[in-house]
């Protein structure tokens, strides 16, 4: 049906129109807000800090890396701006650190990797898991670079915190063993995952240069725990704006 399902191979259009009023109930604050943005009532929350990415091969550093030499404190609402010593919003917040500049949107192949089996661990049910993708995307609209058809895009189209999402539901474990095996084969991820029994919620909104995950506790604390991601445990009323970081 699509050309995602060259990687969720069994995924298929949700068109329930109730499938995504679970997570629109229980979104509150602005959408700046971890809590506009992932839906209250879980246990924890945490933020993954997305890698740096530049356009050679120098592996990325981690945000404690730079931290380390411009002499910021990495913590749970650290800014990138911030993290270079930078003031102006307008002029500093996509600054470059010796040609880094962080990732907006989605997870790198590897993190997304690493983050997957977790979520996969505390996902009683794999193969109903639903997941968004952004309708704004060049290779998400209908035509060939998806495999949707007009009808099937709309059909499947829904609004979540301001942004209109397609919705499909796949196996995440298939994901999981796809994304493992060739992390850099799989093109876009999804922008928001949950399972069927709404235990967790993962969203790499658009904008955001970090993933926010909430569920159980031991969700938490295992995707915390993590040496391959670089996340932190934060409260639903975190402020994720330019101006959150009071800090640096």
């Amino acid at each position: 049906m699509s050309g995602l399902q060259l990687w969720i191979n069994t995924a298929v259009p949700v068109t329930d129109s109730a499938a995504a009023d679970w997570a629109a109930e229980r979104f509150q604050g602005t959408s700046s807000q971890l809590s506009g943005q992932v839906p209250l009532g879980f246990e924890a929350y945490c933020r993954i800090l997305h890698r740096p990415e530049s356009s050679n091969d120098v592996p990325p550093p981690r945000w404690a890396d730079i931290a380390a030499e411009t002499g910021a404190i990495v913590h749970p609402a650290v800014q990138w701006h911030r993290l270079l010593g930078g003031t102006d919003t307008d002029k500093d917040l996509y600054a470059s650190w010796r040609g880094f500049s962080p990732r907006h949107g989605q997870l790198d192949p590897d993190s997304f990797a690493a983050l997957l089996p977790h979520l996969v661990d505390a996902t009683p049910d794999p193969e109903g898991t639903v997941f968004g993708f952004w309708s704004g995307h060049f290779d998400v609209r209908p035509g060939e670079s998806s495999g949707f058809t007009q009808s099937e895009f709309d059909t499947a189209r829904y609004t979540l915190a301001g942004r209109k999402l397609i919705l499909l539901q796949g196996n995440l474990a298939a994901m999981a063993e796809q994304v493992t095996q060739h992390p850099q084969t799989v093109g876009r991820f999804p922008m928001v995952m949950w399972p069927r029994d709404r235990s967790w919620y993962a969203l790499s909104e658009i904008d955001f240069d970090s993933t926010l995950v909430g569920g159980r506790t031991d969700l938490i604390e295992s995707l915390i725990n993590d040496v391959t991601l670089e996340s932190f445990r934060v409260p639903p009323d975190l402020d994720l704006s330019c101006w959150g970081d009071t800090v640096n």
